[in-house]
C-alpha cells in the first residue's frame, strides 16, 4: 500500500487552498425539502441569484420540466407560492428547488433526495433534462430511488458511513442487486 498522501483536489489545486467562500459560491444543493420563501415561483428560482435575466429563469424551469406546471399556474412565474411554498405540491417545490440549483450553473451540484417527491416519470425526466442542459459541471447524487441512481456512470456504496463499494454503476454488486440483476 502507497504512503503517498491522498489530497482532494480541484483541477490542479488542493482543495485546502482553495478560499471557502469562493469554493462554496461554485456549489449548489436540491435536496428533498425545498426552502422556499414567500415571493412568486420566479422570485423562489432567482433566490440565489436575483438580478438572473428572466429568460435565464425560464431555461432553469425548463431544464427540471417544471415549465409546465408553472403556465398552468394562475399568475404564471408571477404566481406567489405562499409561506414555504404551501401554494405549490410538494412535487412542484422539488422541481422550483432544483431549478433555483440549476440557475447557479454551480460547478459542483448535488443531488440529496431532490426527487423523492416527484413521481417515476418526473424524476426520470428531471435526470435526463438536468445532465442534457449542462446547467452544471459534476453532478452528484444522493438517492434511494433506482430511476435516478440508473442516471449515474459511478457509484459508491456506503454502509454505516464506510464505502463498501465504488466504480462504474455496472461494476457495482449493490447497483445490480437494485436493478435485479441475479448475478449481483
Amino acid at each position: 500500500m502507497s504512503s503517498a498522501r491522498r489530497a482532494i483536489r480541484l483541477g490542479d489545486a488542493a482543495i485546502d487552498t482553495i478560499d471557502p467562500a469562493s469554493w462554496r459560491r461554485r456549489i449548489a444543493i436540491a435536496g428533498q425539502d425545498s426552502d422556499l420563501v414567500t415571493g412568486t415561483v420566479a422570485e423562489n428560482i432567482a433566490y440565489g441569484r436575483p438580478d438572473a435575466p428572466f429568460a435565464e429563469i425560464e431555461a432553469a424551469a425548463r431544464a427540471t420540466g417544471a415549465d409546465a406546471f408553472i403556465a398552468a399556474l394562475p399568475e404564471g412565474y408571477d404566481t406567489p407560492v405562499g409561506p414555504q411554498g404551501i401554494n405549490l405540491s410538494g412535487g412542484q417545490r422539488q422541481r422550483v428547488g432544483v431549478a433555483r440549483a440549476l440557475l447557479l450553473n454551480p460547478d459542483l451540484l448535488i443531488f440529496d433526495e431532490a426527487t423523492n417527491a416527484v413521481d417515476a416519470l418526473s424524476d426520470m425526466e428531471i435526470m435526463k433534462l438536468a445532465s442534457e442542459h449542462h446547467h452544471f459541471r459534476t453532478l452528484v447524487i444522493v438517492s434511494h430511488r433506482k430511476t435516478t441512481v440508473a442516471a449515474c456512470q459511478s457509484g459508491i456504496v456506503l454502509d454505516q458511513g464506510k464505502v463498501v463499494e465504488a466504480g462504474p454503476l455496472a461494476g457495482l454488486a449493490y447497483f445490480r442487486q437494485m436493478a435485479g440483476d441475479p448475478t449481483g
